[in-house]
């Protein structure tokens, strides 16, 4: 799999990085076991695929535990990202760097990424410092940030903070960072990862309505708040005649070219300018193997534009707000 510079860093990551949320096993995916996990990292590392996605918080660190487990013997080979949340009241992050470390198994995590930011500046100033300590101090390769708008890269840049990538929800059905955090990622080198890269699996294909989608997969904006029983964290009225309307054509341009609507979703992904790697969850071989030929499929430049234009009437109806949880009244990406 070609393999991409990570922004500015000198890290050079694949096109496709396996989503580890899974591993270790939990309440919202349910079981994982070490045997697939194993499976998944080992055959990701023999197609090329080296980049490898997890957080501390993800199955409460056993997400960091089981992928390390399965590294065993070919840690050499992987460039690991790990994520933390900001404890607002605490100094605790590299204390808490350094517990991952050992989940992981390693000496060194080559990405540090700050998973949400706080509206503290000061708070996020600490933090900023504190990434940076443990850059100098060989226990981080690279530092980055997840879920940072336009207001948030612009404190980032106050306090001369640099990071080599922002890590943002983004996919054909959810596109609102085109409007200015793209452009503005690209021309300071920060390396876009895209996670949600197949909203939850709706972008599979594998739902045949929108009444087939489990209630916690139906948390976000592009659905009416009744849909997701009350776990919703936002008051909009959703955009589900938009969303199926693009479905509904995806599937017909699959049936037209016989690509799969994986294959329409990832390959369209990674073509968008500033996007390093699209982050794709994968419970088996198989599914691995669906998404890198997903990642690999070439799209032309007639069909990039047909799919953006089935797109745009979603993209317009949910706005230019990054955080597809919560609504622009109260956002966490600004």
């Amino acid at each position: 799999m070609e393999r991409v510079p990570l922004g500015k860093s000198n890290l050079l990551v694949s096109r496709m990085a396996v989503g580890c949320w899974t591993f270790g096993g939990g309440e919202y995916w349910g079981e994982q076991s070490q045997k697939d996990v194993d499976a998944v990292v080992q055959a990701a590392l023999d197609l090329g695929v080296n980049f490898f996605d997890t957080a501390e918080v993800y199955n409460e660190g056993r997400s960091e535990e089981a992928l390390g487990n399965a590294l065993k013997g070919r840690r050499h080979e992987a460039v690991i990202l790990t994520k933390q949340f900001i404890h607002p009241d605490v100094d605790d992050t590299v204390e808490r760097c350094e517990a991952a470390l050992k989940r992981l198994g390693t000496d060194y995590v080559d990405v540090l990424m700050i998973h949400w930011p706080v509206a503290d500046e000061a708070v996020m100033e600490r933090v900023f410092r504190r990434h940076e300590q443990l850059k100098r101090d060989g226990k981080v390769r690279e530092v980055a940030v997840s879920n940072f708008g336009m207001g948030q890269m612009a404190m980032m840049e106050r306090h001369n903070f640099h990071p080599c990538t922002n890590q943002l929800h983004y996919n054909i059905a959810s596109r609102a960072a085109d409007k200015e955090i793209l452009p503005f990622c690209a021309e300071h080198r920060i390396g876009v990862m895209a996670y949600e890269a197949l909203q939850q699996g709706v972008l599979t294909g594998r739902y045949r309505s929108l009444d087939e989608i489990p209630p916690r997969r139906a948390r976000y904006r592009h659905y009416r708040v009744e849909r997701c029983k009350g776990l919703h964290d936002h008051k909009g009225e959703g955009a589900e005649e938009e969303l199926v309307a693009l479905l509904d054509g995806m599937r017909e341009i699959s049936q037209e070219t016989g690509l799969s609507m994986v294959d329409l979703s990832l390959g369209w992904l990674v073509r968008q300018k500033g996007i390093t790697s699209a982050i794709v969850g994968c419970r088996n071989r198989n599914q691995l193997e669906q998404n890198v030929k997903g990642v690999e499929t070439p799209i032309d430049d007639a069909l990039n534009e047909r799919l953006i234009r089935l797109s745009d009437p979603l993209y317009h109806k949910l706005g230019y707000f990054a955080d597809y949880l919560k609504g622009p009244e109260n956002p966490r990406v600004w």
